[in-house]
């Protein structure tokens, strides 16, 4: 409720992005779209550190906000069926949690994992919404994915980080080493949201229960720490080429 009323009295720049006219849409898939957006030299050394409060730095660049804006445009909107473009739209914030981070380190960048939390919230909402304004919905979340993936310095997506996981605990097992494997973990509200939406994305679209049981287990056995604010000495995200 705080989130609808800020968005119906706070007019800012990144609601300004909203009024632009589309040129014409796309048909790639979300994960190529994000990956020629990591592959834009325009963006290089835009981003001193990563950290979503930056996304000034892309605002006040004429040349990475000309960037961004074409990037707008790059979501396919299915909108005779928004269930497909929701589940893909899922499946691309999964990734963008658990196959962004260097392999094998603890560490889940924070702002990335918040896509998925703002996709659940989106989710929710949308039935509420009439037709005519889920598109801008669904566009409101697609600008934050934009800036949260420039912001946090553009990780390379490693399917293969999820493809290869060895699936070793039921759904039941995930929620009981959930709670209690780390009694530290176990009180982090993000990291409690982030396991009971994976849980209820395989009841929403149980035809992709197996991406979401393997990024419950690999996010469950494998998180310790947050990283992705700018720290020093943080771990880094996952670079390689």
């Amino acid at each position: 409720m705080d989130a609808l009323a800020l968005n119906c009295v706070d007019y800012g720049p990144l609601t300004k992005l909203l009024d632009i006219e589309e040129t014409e849409s796309r048909s790639q898939s979300v994960f190529e779209v994000l990956d020629d957006l990591r592959l834009e030299k325009v963006l290089d050394g835009v981003i001193p550190k990563p950290g979503i409060e930056k996304a000034s730095f892309i605002m006040n660049s004429k040349p990475a906000s000309t960037v961004l804006i074409s990037y707008l445009s790059k979501l396919n909107y299915n909108l005779n069926d928004f269930d497909n473009q929701m589940k893909h739209l899922a499946e691309v914030a999964v990734h963008l949690l658990v196959c962004t981070h260097v392999p094998g380190d603890p560490a889940y960048d924070f702002y990335l994992n918040h896509n998925l939390t703002f996709l659940n919230c989106v989710r929710i909402l949308m039935p509420l919404f009439p037709n005519h304004h889920r598109k801008t919905l669904i566009r409101i979340y697609w600008v934050l994915t934009i800036l949260s993936y420039i912001t946090q310095q553009r990780p390379l997506i490693s399917k293969s980080l999820l493809e290869q996981v060895e699936v070793t605990m039921t759904w039941e097992e995930v929620k009981e080493a959930t709670l209690k494997r780390d009694r530290k973990r176990a009180f982090d509200a993000h990291f409690l949201k982030t396991v009971q939406i994976l849980v209820v994305f395989k009841d929403i679209w149980p035809d992709s229960q197996t991406i979401f049981l393997k990024a419950a287990n690999k996010f469950v056995k494998e998180f310790e720490e947050w990283t992705g604010f700018g720290k020093d000495r943080e771990m880094n995200m996952n670079t390689e080429i």
